[in-house]
């Protein structure tokens, strides 16, 4: 039921289709999933139910267009490349300069980080978070990490990815719980710091003892 009215958005030009996403983002990211009200929504948009809903299937709906749309305007601020590190030190200078990055990109940018917040409201939310996307970006990270000896190889690869993955997204939950009580200095530092623990964790059980609190 919700592919034909996505079909039909995705054939809208990015005009029409703003008319209905720009007012969806602002009253989202203003009052979270569940706080929002879609017929404020439609108001702003200026369209009626019968109207709206010809191109969505409910309130999660947009919602979700209204991620997809923020998830690629964030793509478009950052380098998801991840170019070859040449060696250890410089693959984890490069992660710690990429969330360096994404977190500036979301302190500027208050409506994208209220909505990378409003992923974790709910299961209805959580199951609208990109994991699919993440997950393969970071499977490719480990593996180059492995390539040049910066990622630990004793482990079985499946369950060394889950535990990273879970890491990971435990870590930016609690970022996204936590994020208009923190000041900008001490965001900062809390990100250098979890950096440093995942390279704790996952850098070779060989590897130097090192102190990385400067990381990213």
């Amino acid at each position: 039921m919700a592919e034909l009215p996505k079909k039909r958005r995705n054939n809208l030009d990015l005009a029409r289709l703003a008319r209905l996403l720009d007012p969806a983002e602002e009253e989202f990211a203003a009052h979270g999933f569940s706080g929002a009200s879609l017929n404020h929504i439609l108001s702003q948009a200026g369209m009626s139910k019968g109207q709206a809903y010809y191109y969505i299937a409910g309130k999660a709906d947009l919602y979700e267009a209204v991620i997809e749309r923020a998830l690629q305007r964030l793509i478009t601020q950052l380098d998801f490349s991840f170019s070859k590190s040449l060696n250890a030190e410089q693959f984890w200078r490069r992660i710690g300069e990429f969330f360096a990055r994404v977190h500036q990109v979301l302190v500027d940018n208050t409506t994208l980080a209220a909505l990378a917040c409003s992923l974790y409201e709910n299961e209805t939310t959580r199951a609208i978070f990109p994991n699919k996307l993440i997950q393969e970006r970071f499977v490719e990270l480990i593996k180059q990490g492995r390539s040049i000896g910066a990622i630990r190889c004793d482990l079985p690869e499946s369950l060394f990815m889950n535990m990273l993955f879970a890491m990971a997204i435990e870590a930016d939950r609690w970022f996204a719980n936590h994020w208009q009580q923190l000041g900008e200095s001490e965001s900062t530092r809390l990100n250098r710091q979890v950096i440093a623990v995942f390279r704790a964790v996952a850098a070779p059980p060989d590897a130097s003892m090192t102190d990385h609190r400067d990381i990213g």
